[in-house]
């Protein structure tokens, strides 16, 4: 799931977690990120 300023944006249903690389991207517009929390879920 991701979360924006306290709200839900995306999720997920009858979704695997996997292993690998995070990707961020953007679809038509430059886009820039800050201060990113990723932490594990339980």
């Amino acid at each position: 799931r991701l979360w924006v300023n306290g709200e839900e944006v995306s999720g997920g249903a009858n979704v695997r977690p996997a292993t690998g690389y995070l990707c961020l991207e953007s679809e038509g517009a430059p886009v820039e990120f800050k201060e990113l929390r990723i932490r594990e879920l339980p």
